[in-house]
């Protein structure tokens, strides 16, 4: 199956097909081998949202990590790149459909040098982590 069959309407199979892409790009994109998804979200039991979060699950914490820093040393350095899946069609949603709570882990992690990217679409995900990369 190819990203493309995977993709529909939800934010959910927008990032299955960017993993998808990510396993297929593995040999071109070797720094993306540890790249992995928070589960931070989604409908739960209460029961399985209280272990979650008794676990350290935290509302608001992106999607997506990628460990891959860049640029140590340097003014332009990042520690990682978080990437925050949103469903397709609500970019233009006030603030973008984020919440307050995810807007301040954006404001955190950017202050801490983590590169954040909030994205629509596996297609968007793939252009930014590929940019990220060729900084």
């Amino acid at each position: 199956m190819n990203p493309e069959q995977i993709a529909k309407t939800s934010e959910h199979s927008h990032q299955a097909a960017f993993f998808c892409w990510i396993n297929q790009h593995l040999k071109d994109y070797p720094q993306l081998r540890f790249a992995h998804a928070i589960p931070n979200g989604g409908l739960r039991s209460k029961v399985q949202a209280a272990r979650l979060k008794a676990e350290g699950v935290r509302p608001g914490v992106p999607d997506v990590f990628v460990p891959y820093p860049i640029h140590l040393g340097t003014e332009n350095a990042r520690a990682g790149l978080y990437i925050e899946f949103k469903k397709p069609g609500i970019e233009n949603r006030k603030g973008g459909g984020l919440s307050k709570i995810q807007i301040e882990w954006c404001d955190y992690l950017q202050s801490m040098k983590y590169e954040h990217k909030v994205v629509y679409s596996y297609l968007q995900a793939i252009d930014g982590v590929v940019e990220y990369l060729a900084q």
